[in-house]
């Protein structure tokens, strides 16, 4: 069986080319999301982007979504849709990363390690910086709670008039302990 007769839905829309009918297989909301196994929010999502390649309200107001639609915003009938980026490795060691919405890079896998550890180191580094300013602030702190309290005691000790210089005074002889 293959995936297009795995995602036949229950409705079909005819188109005559000359001699020759096509029918292809118009989905609801809900087959929609079995045959591309996603989300009821998914299709919900891309309703708009589905109206522009050929999904339409039926006269009940339920969606009709043809598999070409499906198909043309990303959506995989029969087999499950893909990530919205998507990484490969190529058997040269390529790493191919292709995101729907951007560019697609391709690097060699030796690149691609350095350019981790690089991002790795960047933000050990950055972590360092932020312990180091986090010590410069504490380091700060402490020095601004040592002058105020220089400052305090500066203020609380008593003027002295003259001062004497202790060294130049006569030794005086120590009674000891057991002299009388």
């Amino acid at each position: 069986m293959s995936h297009i007769d795995a995602a036949q839905g229950d409705d079909t829309a005819s188109m005559t080319d000359g001699d020759t009918q096509v029918t292809r297989p118009m989905f609801t909301i809900r087959e929609a999301c079995d045959v591309c196994q996603v989300s009821r929010r998914t299709i919900t999502r891309r309703l708009d982007e589905l109206a522009d390649h050929g999904a339409t309200k039926d006269a009940d107001g339920h969606w009709l979504i043809p598999v070409e639609a499906l198909e043309a915003v990303g959506l995989r009938p029969g087999r499950p849709t893909g990530p919205e980026s998507v990484t490969s490795v190529s058997d040269t060691g390529q790493i191919s990363v292709a995101d729907t919405g951007a560019q697609t890079v391709t690097l060699s896998l030796d690149e691609y390690k350095e350019l981790l550890k690089a991002a790795a180191e960047r933000d050990g580094l950055a972590r360092e910086l932020d312990r180091a300013d986090d010590t410069v602030e504490t380091m700060k702190q402490a020095a601004w709670q040592w002058y105020e309290q220089a400052q305090l005691v500066q203020r609380q000790l008593p003027t002295a008039g003259a001062v004497v210089d202790v060294r130049e005074q006569k030794p005086t002889k120590r009674k000891g302990l057991f002299n009388r």
